[in-house]
């Protein structure tokens, strides 16, 4: 015969001491919510609307941390690390204080429905949680300290920077519980943590009547085989790694000790035997060429091993995935190829040159160069689509600004960066009002149509003034590339 479940068992999901699990109420709607932590509990408790109006009347975590609220949602205790705080329903704080409490301040009670909260201090706090013929549950969520004593208990004074004890009160606690030292905390009754850190601690401990003694004397032999094996060959003299620059001399290697003289048969020693067998030799690795293990294959592998291993695998993947940068250096061109090249009879036809001219100490130069090489590169890129397109007839170098002296007198400019723009040796184009990589191919594209339709600046044309307009003029007493005329 099946007995039914009482009222209580339908609604209370609790384990034995009550430190993890919920409560419901009789409308199926989440009252308690209770966690287990390594020092304490953290506690929620909830009103009884469903999920979507539900509030929180009181949370209180491991630390003692929390509070209590009124239905309305106003916080009505607050307790924090460092104090409290008590409000009415209008949201008035009516009491505030800090910890330690005062000895002999009462508590606080805060209690509304089938919730009821005593407060004393941090470490003391009690929640109820009653429904009346149903469920009552009692939970201590205040702070639970590790150590509950302190050596410090007992000192009675202190005499010139040194603490006195109570002798009496030491050896009476002696006596009585057989140590001098504090008491260990809840700490230290926690159980090892899995894992190959724990596994010398947790075998220590077996009892001699364990099966896995003769498992573990097994591993340790395999352990002492394992050790003496070779891998990497010996040589007489120099390295494995390294190779020796030249042979020793026919003394040196007299001196060698024999190598029959450290090869006494060790592989034939029992595993109990060669165990300290490193230590005997100095550290030096056995030179027996000691027989290959047999292959056991590859481990058997979890879940989690070889999602790891398909992690990283795709993580090779993308670092092997090449990127395509999006700009382009600018080549850089000599005053001597310039005149040879650009301004001179072999300049190549139906071709603009563009010469920036860019100085390493001007902040606007360094500034501007990464929006050059970006449009160095949309150059570059168009003439791959297009190769009869205008892209393919456009070249872009940088011209130092301490080799363009021969430049700066031509045309009649002391600043930089100066864009100058030649079709086939003469000038089309001249300005420094580009300040972007879009800018640089429409202005490159736009000064090679000019050139095609014959449209040049005359031989004695100077730049001026007018092309300075965005730039700080270079005067003689800062700049090193002035020249006196």
């Amino acid at each position: 015969m099946v007995q039914e479940a009482s009222e209580e068992d339908k609604l209370v999901s609790l384990n034995a001491d009550g430190t993890d699990g919920t409560i419901i109420y009789p409308s199926k709607n989440i009252a308690v919510v209770v966690c287990k932590q390594l020092a304490g509990l953290v506690i929620t408790v909830w009103s009884d609307h469903d999920k979507r109006n539900a509030k929180v009347l009181a949370t209180f975590d491991n630390h003692g941390v929390g509070g209590m609220s009124y239905p309305n949602g106003k916080p009505w205790l607050v307790v924090t690390m460092d104090g409290y705080k008590v409000s009415d329903k209008s949201g008035s704080i009516t009491d505030r204080g800090r910890f330690p409490r005062p000895a002999g301040a009462p508590p606080i009670s805060c209690s509304h429905g089938p919730l009821t909260v005593v407060f004393q201090d941090r470490q003391h706090i009690s929640l109820t949680f009653s429904m009346e013929g149903v469920v009552t549950r009692e939970w201590q969520v205040g702070e639970q300290l590790l150590r509950r004593e302190s050596h410090l208990d007992k000192v009675v004074g202190s005499a010139r920077g040194k603490l006195e004890l109570d002798i009496g009160k030491i050896r009476a606690r002696q006596a009585a519980v057989g140590s001098v030292y504090v008491p260990r905390g809840p700490h230290a009754t926690v159980s090892d943590h899995p894992g190959t850190g724990a596994l010398k601690a947790m075998l220590a401990n077996l009892p001699p009547s364990s099966p896995l003694h003769g498992t573990v004397r097994d591993l340790q032999s395999n352990d002492a085989r394992l050790r003496l094996v070779s891998t990497l060959p010996v040589p007489a003299y120099g390295t494995s790694r390294t190779p020796p620059s030249s042979a020793p001399s026919p003394s040196a290697t007299q001196a060698l000790p024999p190598l029959a003289s450290t090869s006494t048969s060790t592989s034939q020693l029992p595993p109990d035997q060669t165990q300290g067998l490193g230590s005997a030799t100095g550290g030096r690795r056995s030179l027996v060429s000691s027989p290959l293990l047999p292959d056991f294959g590859s481990p058997p592998l979890s879940k989690t091993q070889r999602r790891l291993i398909s992690r990283g695998s795709s993580q090779a993947a993308a670092a092997a995935t090449r990127y395509e940068g999006r700009r382009a250096k600018l080549e850089p061109l000599s005053s001597a190829a310039v005149q040879a090249g650009v301004m001179g009879k072999d300049a190549l036809r139906d071709a603009l040159y563009c010469l920036v001219l860019l100085a390493d100490w001007n902040p606007v130069c360094r500034k501007l160069e990464p929006q050059l090489q970006a449009g160095n590169h949309l150059l570059q890129a168009g003439a791959k689509e297009d190769p009869a397109g205008p892209c393919a007839r456009v070249k872009v170098y940088r011209v130092d600004a301490s080799d363009s002296i021969m430049l700066q007198t031509k045309y009649g400019f002391r600043a930089v960066p100066m864009f100058l723009m030649f079709f086939e040796g003469n000038l089309v184009a001249a300005t420094n009002n580009i300040t972007t990589g879009a800018e640089l191919k429409a202005a490159c594209i736009a000064a090679l149509e000019k050139g095609r339709r014959g449209d040049v600046l005359p031989s004695h044309y100077k730049v001026g003034a007018f092309g300075n307009t965005q730039l700080d003029y270079i005067t003689p007493d800062m700049s090193l590339l002035y020249t006196k005329s």
